[in-house]
């Protein structure tokens, strides 16, 4: 059953079947979950390699949780009665989402019909292509607004007429940036079907340039767009390559995408889209994975592009790709210290990731 909602690896099939055993024999939502993190704490590392090798976002996803249920029960949970309790029975129920999945497509459905959407359901029904959920997605979107950015992202990986009017509606209409973008991306996929591009942009000025530079890009060769040099244009192209995750990267797209990498930084920090950017580059990151990534580092353009891109995370997220970083540990260490020598790049001592990976693996020497 589990095959069928396109769900990978055996490792975190029995984790969530251990942690079904915990919360049923708990007497208490705390201590399932301080149970739970006893239970994975010494495997997590295992885990995120295991995802970082062959990556699917419900995976990536469920560990990141099960990371955050050790951080909070070790060292974070919260000394207020109420905050506590809220950041229980957060942890809790987003827990027990996963595990409905690893169950099952019955499990889950069932459990789904009886509580509100979740962001976590976005990355499950995307994943699984629960194309049956599409019109609770729609529905969804005007009911919960703090969800709309997960909803539109999980609905452009699917196909439907029904799709089309929704997605040009949120583009002439006003609303948040972010999510008219993601709508623009969903009307690209509809290719020569759709050709109201003079009516989807009305507003303001940077917006029509968005508008105008979604119409002419080509989606079905990337390699053929112009490098987007705004926020705005940036972020419909990260969008647009999140939303093949899967497929995006490949050997004719590479050499495009990582220049899209590593015009990043020089964007600049300020922006409203920043947290966004950092998502979609990790998710981008992991999913292009250690076969595509390794052909980057063998060119010296490409291996400059891609180190600006990783030094561009705040420490939290990089964190995240640190497991893919250790699985081309040697050809990366090996391409920094040359280009340093070189002087080709030149990390700061004090903020860049690459150097403190460089380091750390290195046990303090370069």
């Amino acid at each position: 059953m589990t095959k069928g909602l396109l769900l990978r690896g055996e490792q975190l099939l029995e984790c969530a079947g251990a942690c079904r055993e915990k919360i049923k024999s708990a007497p208490s939502k705390l201590e399932a979950l301080q149970s739970i993190s006893d239970l994975v704490s010494k495997r997590l590392e295992e885990y995120q390699c295991s995802a970082a090798g062959h990556p699917d976002e419900i995976s990536v996803s469920f560990i990141r949780l099960l990371d955050q249920i050790v951080f909070e029960m070790t060292e974070n949970l919260p000394a207020d009665d109420a905050v506590r309790e809220y950041v229980i029975e957060d942890l809790y129920a987003r827990l027990n989402i996963y595990l409905d999945v690893y169950s099952g497509r019955e499990t889950y459905a069932c459990s789904l019909n009886k509580r509100l959407l979740t962001h976590e359901d976005t990355i499950i029904i995307r994943q699984c292509r629960l194309k049956e959920y599409v019109p609770l997605l729609i529905s969804e979107f005007s009911e919960q607004p703090l969800l709309q950015k997960s909803i539109i992202r999980c609905l452009v990986s699917f196909e439907g007429e029904e799709l089309l009017e929704f997605y040009y509606t949120i583009a002439c209409e006003p609303g948040a940036p972010d999510v008219k973008s993601m709508a623009l991306v969903g009307l690209k996929k509809f290719g020569p079907m759709f050709r109201r591009w003079d009516l989807a942009g009305p507003g303001d000025m940077a917006y029509g340039r968005l508008v105008a530079y979604a119409k002419a890009f080509d989606g079905a060769a990337l390699e053929k767009n112009r490098v987007p040099d705004d926020i705005n244009s940036l972020m419909f192209v990260m969008q647009y390559i999140d939303s093949g995750l899967d497929t995006a990267v490949n050997e004719r797209t590479l050499g495009w995408i990582i220049n899209v990498l590593g015009a990043i930084p020089g964007i600049g920090y300020y922006n409203s889209f920043l947290n966004d950017l950092y998502e979609l580059l990790c998710a981008i990151l992991m999913f292009a994975g250690r076969d595509n990534l390794l052909p980057a580092l063998r060119d010296e353009d490409m291996a400059k592009a891609l180190i600006m891109a990783v030094d561009f995370l705040p420490r939290e997220y990089f964190d995240r790709i640190i497991p893919l970083l250790s699985l081309m540990e040697d050809e990366l260490i090996n391409r920094v210290n040359a280009m340093m020598a070189s002087g080709k790049i030149k990390p700061d001592e004090r903020e860049s990731n690459i150097l403190g990976f460089v380091l750390w693996k290195r046990g303090g020497n370069l």
